[in-house]
């Protein structure tokens, strides 16, 4: 017999700042999906008050902090997350050369630290996990130690086991999220175009096409981001992230709600 069809309610934390982002609140309002604000108040020990379970499922969409939160409250399917499927080592074994920075190092923030070379040479860095410790970029050395050095240990920053991808900075010419659902690109946006800002609804058919054959060789989740980098030597996987806690950019908030309501709804 076929599966009924549940009614998923979407638990979305409240106070973010969108910056240049669309957001998820414009997506279930288009929509009319039932949802709740939870209030989640900066460094509070204590949990969100999540109100009354409801039945059926619950979607997540907030802070990594708040994925952390809800995943301990052991809701389904929540943030579509699993820490070790999300790990840049996974995308390493599973993209290969499609993956932007495929030849870089895996390291701990100890070893980073211990590295020799000029104070001027920049590289690429970021967590191995998908989290945000620190927020990956490119940097000179001088700047990535001042800034391992101010976050080591504060809050939700890094400590010194805490695992990096340090690689040569690539050239990029502009670069896409797409939001992945069962398999199928259903929200996207550009939003870096030759290294600025730069926001614009959809991506190239192009784009569409290499992020659905990504999806197939690896999907860390029935619904996850992608990001798409245009190179001199063809596109390239960025990075995955957990679709609750990527910004939308001027992706269609609408359609991407829509996408997930419909597949919680016969999967969960």
């Amino acid at each position: 017999p076929a599966k009924m069809r549940s009614n998923p309610i979407w638990f979305i934390q409240g106070g973010l700042d969108p910056r240049h982002s669309r957001t998820i609140l414009e997506g279930v309002a288009a929509e009319g999906v039932p949802h709740l604000i939870i209030p989640v108040v900066p460094f509070d020990p204590e949990p969100p008050q999540w109100g009354p379970r409801l039945a059926g499922p619950i979607i997540i969409n907030g802070s990594t902090k708040f994925r952390e939160l809800a995943g301990a409250a052991g809701f389904r399917p929540g943030a579509f997350y699993d820490e070790g499927r999300f790990s840049y080592s996974s995308l390493w074994n599973r993209y290969g050369d499609h993956l932007l920075n495929n030849t870089g190092r895996l390291m701990t923030v100890t070893q980073f630290l211990d590295l020799e070379g000029p104070w001027d040479e920049e590289m690429f860095v970021r967590p191995m996990l998908d989290s945000k410790s620190i927020n990956g970029g490119v940097r000179t050395r001088r700047e990535w130690v001042r800034l391992l050095g101010a976050e080591l240990g504060y809050g939700a920053g890094p400590i010194l086991t805490t695992e990096l991808i340090v690689s040569r900075p690539k050239v990029i010419e502009a670069e896409w999220r797409t939001f992945i659902v069962d398999g199928a690109v259903v929200a996207s946006s550009r939003y870096r175009l030759n290294g600025h800002l730069s926001l614009e609804e959809g991506c190239p058919e192009e784009v569409r096409r290499f992020a659905t054959e990504r999806a197939v060789e690896y999907a860390p989740a029935p619904v996850f981001a992608l990001d798409v980098a245009a190179t001199p030597d063809g596109l390239r996987v960025v990075e995955t992230g957990t679709f609750g806690c990527a910004g939308l950019y001027h992706a269609d908030p609408a359609a991407l709600v829509r996408a997930v309501t419909d597949y919680t709804a016969t999967h969960y």
